[in-house]
């Protein structure tokens, strides 16, 4: 995490505000690496999946938190100047990038990822990262629908600090990436 401003003790806001960082750069991470998938050119049905129809190169376009009670407490990061960017091979590994903005987190900050990822069915995928950036996130799941270029990703089951109390809430988290 961040060293202090002073160079001496943090306090408990500059721990909170490390949390926020830390999980907003692991759901950052999480995002285009579900990005992952394609259907069929038929039209007959969608085709089954498999790790090679994951490669590409692809780039959020949406990546929104949602407060699980309290619908109305919504967290958009792409509008706030945060870029996703990340690359999948055919064997099932990947590596990107996110630039997340001082508005945010307090310093402008570039984070670089790789790991592998592996089908749990044809509707969602496991995702390990290599080496676990932030360290609390090292495997995660997540469901996906993909239509055209265009991946859409739901997580039910996850959590976010909504309001910096250092206690994190149930959250359901959104996204959306294009294939470049």
């Amino acid at each position: 995490m961040r060293p202090p401003i002073d160079g001496g003790a943090r306090s408990n806001y500059e721990r909170r505000l490390d949390m926020r960082i830390a999980k907003i750069l692991g759901l950052c991470v999480m995002l285009p690496i579900a990005a992952l998938t394609a259907c069929d050119d038929d039209g007959s049905g969608p085709d089954l999946l498999s790790i090679a129809d994951f490669a590409g190169s692809w780039e959020a376009t949406t990546y929104r938190l949602t407060h699980a009670q309290v619908p109305a407490i919504t967290f958009e990061i792409i509008s706030l100047g945060v870029t996703l960017e990340m690359d999948a091979s055919a064997s099932g590994t990947f590596t990107g990038s996110a630039f997340i903005p001082a508005l945010l987190v307090g310093q402008d900050l570039d984070l670089d990822f790789g790991g592998a990822f592996s089908l749990i069915g044809q509707d969602s995928l496991v995702i390990n990262f290599n080496p676990e950036i932030p360290p609390f996130l090292t495997q995660t799941r997540t469901e996906f629908q993909l239509v055209g270029n265009v991946l859409t990703l739901k997580d039910e089951n996850t959590t976010f600090d909504f309001d910096s109390d250092g206690t994190e809430e149930a959250a359901i988290f959104e996204g959306t990436l294009t294939r470049k």
